[in-house]
């Protein structure tokens, strides 16, 4: 309840509120007459169309008409005012701080695993062009900050600039994908988790990517003890060391 509470909340955002207001204006535009008979070539609304390709239509359609200055008149206002819309009224972004490591292919990622095999690595998969992985951004940031540790570490890797990851790991970046984003888990340089699952007839199992669910379903709560009981008994190795050597 808690969860859909903050989403309901985060909706509530003049970028997202001033998105709806230029949709119900095209459609508003498409279905009143006369207007829509100077600006459209087709006034019936095509519901299986994206607004952007349905505008860039028209735009191409209306060079045929008569009307076609006054046409391309009224279509830069309306580019003019989703300008505006997108430099005043950006979408909402994560500005707090984040403990990731950006990799750049799986030579990257390969070489900073094999540097020190005792660090977990928590790895996010994604494609910038994916809603699912933009929506994931921000809690993913937050887990790097909360959790992050010498020993306990965050990574991302964008799959569509360096497909050779997705290959290595069998992630599908396709438009059609149910694997964006992947998050997997290594520890001693192999992989030990990952979300969303894949058996072995490919079928993706379906994971929703809450802040609770991540730090569930990798159990980050005791995986950031366990790290943080690594490192003192690390340290208290290294303080023995020493005052053995002041002994000799």
């Amino acid at each position: 309840m808690h969860w859909v509470l903050q989403n309901i909340m985060g909706l509530i955002h003049p970028h997202y509120i001033s998105n709806l207001l230029l949709s119900v204006l095209f459609f508003g535009l498409k279905t009143m007459e006369p207007v829509c008979d100077v600006i459209f070539e087709n006034c019936e609304l095509e519901l299986v169309e994206r607004m952007g390709a349905a505008y860039f239509s028209w735009l191409h359609y209306s060079h045929k008409k008569s009307k076609a200055t006054q046409n391309i008149f009224y279509g830069i206002a309306y580019v003019v005012v989703c300008l505006c819309q997108l430099v005043l009224l950006p979408e909402p972004v994560y500005r707090g701080p984040e403990h990731i490591t950006y990799f750049t292919g799986i030579e990257n990622l390969q070489n900073e695993m094999d540097k020190d095999n005792r660090i977990t690595w928590i790895i996010e998969f994604y494609s910038a062009w994916s809603p699912n992985c933009v929506n994931f951004a921000p809690i993913f940031s937050e887990l790097s900050a909360k959790y992050s540790l010498p020993n306990l570490k965050f990574g991302k890797v964008d799959i569509t600039r360096f497909a050779d990851a997705a290959d290595k790991f069998k992630v599908n970046n396709s438009v059609t994908s149910k694997q964006l984003p992947t998050v997997i888990q290594f520890e001693n340089g192999k992989e030990v988790r990952r979300k969303p699952f894949v058996n072995e007839r490919g079928q993706v199992s379906k994971f929703v990517f809450t802040m609770e669910n991540v730090c569930s379903g990798f159990q980050l709560n005791e995986m950031y003890l366990q790290c943080q009981k690594n490192l003192k008994g690390k340290k208290s190795n290294s303080k023995t060391v020493e005052e053995q050597k002041k002994d000799d």
